[in-house]
């Protein structure tokens, strides 16, 4: 059997470890044609929080903090323009996702899947701007599914730190302070959560 995860344990260190809480990482695909770059400020780039593979590094930094069992990206988040995506004509990027509603039962139904596998809690990572469904859909995971959900946005964290996502696209010196950056904000945003939820056993993400 194969085991596909996407996180930094072994696989005899996954065999020992008892998971209870599950760390789901959330972006979109999107290409940015050439010459377009300067329109698409926040668009993927190696060094963009939206980016699947800074995504990926990210969420298995933070989940590994956390001690959270990290599933593979999903990249194909929620589709963001009607226009975009079959790469012809004067589109300036190329977004491919799937509809909100969809995304949205099929993170569901995730977090269902897990909870029969006896995790207990679940932190859902919104890896790009686009992903706003994930905000009710967490309420409705703590008040109905009985899955105690938080919802970090790295993207947000950031900018609320005046560093900003928009200035270091084409610094590779400064994204490594952001990544780190990143990552101590999100680790400490879920901790709070989670010993929120514990003492009030309440929990509903403000939208970012």
């Amino acid at each position: 059997m194969i085991l596909i995860y996407a996180g930094v344990l072994s696989v005899d260190q996954l065999n020992e470890k008892k998971f209870t809480t599950a760390y789901l990482p959330i972006t979109a695909f999107e290409y940015v044609r050439k010459g377009n770059e300067s329109a698409a400020n926040y668009r993927p780039t190696w060094k963009s929080t939206c980016n699947p593979g800074f995504t990926h590094a990210l969420s298995e930094e933070i989940s590994s903090r956390i001690g959270a069992f990290m599933l593979p990206v999903q990249p194909f988040g929620a589709r963001v323009t009607q226009n975009a995506g079959c790469g012809i004509g004067d589109n300036e990027y190329i977004n491919v996702g799937v509809e909100p509603g969809l995304l949205y039962e099929m993170v569901l139904d995730l977090a269902r899947c897990l909870r029969g596998q006896g995790f207990r809690r679940l932190v859902l990572h919104r890896g790009h701007p686009g992903l706003t469904m994930l905000y009710p859909l967490t309420r409705h995971l703590n008040a109905v599914e009985g899955v105690k959900t938080v919802l970090v946005y790295p993207g947000a964290l950031i900018s609320a730190t005046n560093s900003g996502t928009q200035a270091i696209i084409d610094d590779r010196e400064v994204c490594g302070c952001v990544f780190s950056e990143a990552v101590r904000l999100s680790v400490e945003y879920i901790n709070k959560a989670f010993i929120f939820m514990d003492k009030n056993g309440a929990y509903a993400p403000k939208q970012a």
